[in-house]
């Protein structure tokens, strides 16, 4: 699940931006969850109570602490949770890229540039690139995967069973035909990535 946090003080952008994410992920079949925070310290809060995000898209001028100081302290104990900077300024782009977000989007913010970021950190650090097929006690090894967070089968990865109980790993063309028999399993197996 890619859980995204949103945090503006303005209400009315953090409910557009909000339901614009969540168009776009479902557009885009990414199984997700939206939270939005109206300040650093509830965004703080919900994180020292344990909610995990995969993103964090922050205003950069809000009262108090502001997004770039909040992401400045925040990546002294976190560097694997991308970074959005929303803002309605560039005037703190250089003093923001310290903390090496994923992109910079100015208000109002359209569409397909939300709709590329989203795509890109989702494929760039969202996705494991291999999966382990242990059969038994022996790891097969890595075998090629695609995104996990989409709700449906990768169309060029198949698991299935064979006559004689084992699991077959086909990899298949982009017209959904076999390529090639990637390996044959025996039971009992199971995936991890």
């Amino acid at each position: 699940m890619y859980h995204v946090a949103v945090c503006d003080d303005e209400n009315i952008f953090l409910e557009d931006f909000g339901r614009m994410c969540g168009k776009i992920l479902r557009e885009m079949d990414v199984r997700h969850q939206i939270s939005m925070f109206s300040s650093i310290r509830g965004l703080r809060e919900a994180m020292e109570a344990g909610e995990r995000f995969d993103l964090l898209c922050l205003d950069i001028l809000m009262p108090g602490k502001n997004g770039i100081e909040f992401a400045y302290e925040f990546r002294q104990k976190n560097d694997e949770i991308s970074i959005l900077f929303i803002t309605s300024s560039t005037d703190f782009l250089l003093e923001g890229y310290g903390v090496r977000p994923i992109q910079y989007l100015l208000k109002p913010v359209k569409w397909e540039e939300l709709r590329r970021v989203l795509a890109d950190d989702i494929r760039l650090n969202h996705t494991p690139t291999t999966v382990n097929v242990t059969v038994g006690k022996k790891n097969h090894g890595p075998a090629a995967f695609r995104n996990p967070l989409c709700r449906e089968p990768q169309p060029w990865l198949r698991l299935c069973t064979g006559g004689s109980g084992a699991v077959l790993l086909d990899v298949l063309d982009a017209g959904g035909e076999n390529a090639s028999l990637a390996a044959v399993f025996p039971l009992p197996w199971q995936l991890s990535h």
